[in-house]
This record gives structure tokens, sequence and C-alpha cells, in this order.
């Protein structure tokens, strides 16, 4: 594949893709940025409002905090916002005032260690699922390896799909090999079917718990196993790489590179 890792929002999600930076004309209402990023609540308490990481690690102090409360500390959302003038630096980090318009939460898990697997194999291998699915796009952003994926699923139902990232801490050595997985829990097609469809979805992977202590980035490899075809009988395993660097410019084989200044 080798060209599915890129640093920035996914083009496309919305009509409107832009970036974090500004200028002082655009601390306007009627300008409005579309960007993911994470909840991080006030001193921890999210009842006294909150504050958004951008994944260019940017900060937005939310002045309208107090008006959404489905969100919590931690929580990885997609939001709409504007931006209402410049609020300084904080660890060498842009910080900006901002109006939240829209937030929606996404779904976020942290990897599975091959390591808590082994420890009871024959239950849990079966459980995190080896069905087929396919990646349309990978970037990191942030804290996260954001994955854009498809899985097959029967025409007629929206019975909910299993996905983790199992990472493993057992044999990998200086590239981390983590592996995308899936449990269709038997909604899966078999040769011959013809009512099966490719049904799109997101999820983001919290990867900052598998730096090592001291560790500023983390080269990391993707495999991930699809149908070699719409016929539903042959699998193909395929593989991308990249390197991860939280709130940073991280590195990819990527031929598609973007960052937030890019998109503008």
């Amino acid at each position: 594949m080798g060209k599915i890792f890129r640093n920035c929002v996914l083009v496309g999600i919305l009509s409107l893709i832009m970036g974090a930076c500004s200028t002082d004309s655009e601390f306007s209402l009627d300008t409005r940025y579309l960007n993911f990023g994470r909840v991080e609540a006030v001193d921890g308490d999210i009842s006294r409002g909150f504050q958004v990481r951008l994944d260019d690690g940017t900060w937005l102090i939310v002045n309208n905090s107090q008006s959404y409360r489905g969100v919590d500390d931690g929580d990885r959302i997609q939001l709409i916002y504007t931006l209402l003038g410049d609020a300084g630096e904080s660890e060498g980090y842009k910080r900006f005032f901002a109006l939240l318009n829209y937030g929606q939460k996404l779904l976020s898990k942290e990897p599975v260690l091959q390591s808590y697997i082994d420890y009871d194999y024959e239950h849990r291998q079966d459980s995190i699922g080896n069905d087929p699915i396919r990646v349309n796009e990978a970037w990191f952003g942030g804290r996260y390896l954001n994955i854009e994926f498809s899985v097959p699923r029967k025409s007629n139902t929206n019975r909910v799909h299993f996905i983790n990232l199992v990472a493993d801490d057992v044999n990998s050595d200086n590239v981390l090999n983590v592996y995308l997985r899936h449990n269709g829990y038997e909604d899966v097609p078999e040769p011959g079917d013809t009512n099966f469809r490719y049904s799109p979805s997101f999820v983001s992977f919290d990867l900052m718990g598998l730096l090592k202590e001291g560790q500023g980035s983390l080269s990391i490899k993707l495999h991930w196993t699809d149908f070699a075809g719409n016929g539903w009988e042959e699998t193909v395993e395929y593989t991308d790489s990249g390197d991860f660097v939280p709130y940073g410019k991280s590195s990819s084989t990527s031929d598609m590179k973007y960052t937030a200044d890019d998109i503008i």
C-alpha cells in the first residue's frame, strides 16, 4: 500500500477543512474551522469547563464549554470552532480563545498488548477477532493513530463489530508492530454471498501508553488483513509504516503528506 499515513485531518470529511493556524484577520465570527482534538478538563474537573488540545498541539480555550455537557475529560472529538483571539503560548504551543460551534465525540481506544493476549491466549485471541478489515486512510494526529476503515457487513443488519489495535510488545524491536483486528461476530461474508457491503467507520488509538519513559518518538508498522476482492474468497495482508511523534510532525513513508499549514 505505502500511502496511508499522514499528519492532519482527513481530507473530504466535510467541505470545510482548515488548519489551526491563524492571523488577526481570521478572528471573525464568520470564519469556522474543522479539526480533531482531545478534551482536557480544567484542573481535572469537567464541571469547571474544558479546553481542547488540537492534533498539532494548539490549545483552544473554549469560552462556551459549560454548554457542552456530553463530553468528559480525555474524550476524542471532532469539532467546528471559531477563533476569538490570541491567548499566547504554553510550552511552545499556541493558545487561542475559541467558540465551539459543534462537537462530536469519536470512538477512541487504547491498544491491547500482545502480552495481555498471551496470558490467556485461547480465549483472548479468539475474542479479539481475525476477520478481514479494510483501511481507507490512517494518519498520526496529536497522541493518536487515526484510522478510517470499512468492514464487510450484511446489507440488512446494523450489528456492532469489535475493533482493536494489538501492539506486539513481545516480538517488536526497533519498530513496534501493531495489528488492526476485527471481530464481526459472524456478520462476515462467505464465498458466493451477494448481500454484503463495506460499511465505513472511524477510530482513534491513543499511543501515548506505548512510549517508554523519556522516549519522544516511536516507529510504527501497521498490519491489517482484507479480502483481496469482493468475491469474499481470498485475503491479503497489508502493511504500512511511519514515525509517531506526539503533537509533532510525524513522518511517514506516504506519498500523501499534509500538515495543517498545507490545508489552509
